[in-house]
């Protein structure tokens, strides 16, 4: 009996050492991991800058300032980093200063663009329109006469901001050309309007007279009709079109918006809290607004760009 009991606790025995074993080996392959450790150095730098500077650093601008008076600067902030970033103000100009009023403007957005086309008897005057390779407007002939179209197109959800040149493309997508659109062309034109949020007109073009057109790097437009083959082009004056060329029929043209992005009188203020896309760049003007009977001296205005609650 004694001997069976000895047989038997060798047996276990030499399962325990095996179980030891082989935990033995998972441990010792997990300290050849911990050991064999790699170092890695990284310089990290912020992803968020307010006029290239860190966001969280002091920007310091001096103004002599004059109660009553409003004074209002350019600035941008920028997404470098690799996500989406909502962010805030912070600011102590309108809480903690009695008689100074801080605010935040953005940049004025595009508002309608107008176009006027002749929509003639053939049902092949569908087109699109692209502002800055943005498709904004898309149009389905519908034939029966020549009939002249005034498109007014709302821009304002694409937020392109206004400032600078804009270049309108209009797009022919016709299925196939009509019977002489290689005598008259494709898609009429006679003009094309651009306006700015405010409703006001940065700039405009007759298409057809060349006096408009000069300054406006009109690209792929057919001759001014109907001077160049008659016809009664919807009575019109003054037209150019666009050619039926394979796939699409494409002209272009440039229309330009000055507007003074700074302003304490009537630029949209900036919505709060907002989003900063990766590799999006803000435009913004903080407004500085002093009181007529403001104590005179020196005053520190804080505004302070925080991450958003949302």
């Amino acid at each position: 009996m004694k001997t069976n009991r000895t047989k038997k606790l060798g047996k276990r025995g030499i399962v325990i050492l095996a179980v030891l074993v082989a935990i033995s080996m998972i441990a010792s392959a997990g300290l050849l991991t911990y050991f064999g450790k790699v170092t890695t150095t990284a310089t990290v730098s912020q992803s968020v800058q307010i006029d290239g500077h860190n966001w969280d650093e002091a920007i310091t601008t001096e103004l002599e300032a004059i109660g009553g008076c409003c004074y209002c600067y350019d600035h941008e902030i920028t997404n470098n980093g690799c996500k989406a970033i909502w962010l805030d103000w912070e600011n102590y100009g309108t809480h903690d200063l009695v008689g100074i009023d801080v605010s935040f403007q953005r940049d004025l957005y595009l508002g309608d663009l107008v176009l006027n086309v002749l929509d003639g008897m053939a049902e092949y005057d569908d087109f699109e329109v692209y502002v800055d390779d943005t498709l904004v407007y898309t149009y389905y002939a519908l034939g029966g006469a020549e009939t002249w179209v005034v498109h007014t197109i709302d821009l304002l959800p694409f937020e392109i901001i206004a400032d600078g040149t804009h270049t309108i493309k209009v797009d022919c997508i016709a299925g196939e050309p009509w019977t002489y659109f290689d005598t008259y062309g494709q898609l009429a034109v006679d003009y094309v309007e651009l306006y700015c949020e405010l409703g006001v007109l940065c700039d405009s073009v007759d298409v057809g007279d060349t006096c408009s057109e000069s300054g406006h790097n009109l690209v792929g437009w057919g001759p001014i009709e109907p001077a160049t083959h008659g016809g009664s082009w919807g009575g019109i004056d003054d037209c150019r079109v666009t050619w039926f060329t394979g796939d699409e029929t494409w002209a272009t043209l440039d229309l330009t918006c000055e507007v003074e992005s700074c302003d304490c009188n009537g630029i949209p203020i900036m919505e709060e809290p907002f989003e900063l896309q990766p590799g999006e760049t803000i435009e913004f003007c903080i407004c500085y607004e002093f009181d007529m009977l403001i104590t005179p001296g020196t005053y520190n205005i804080y505004s302070k760009l925080i991450p958003a609650v949302i």
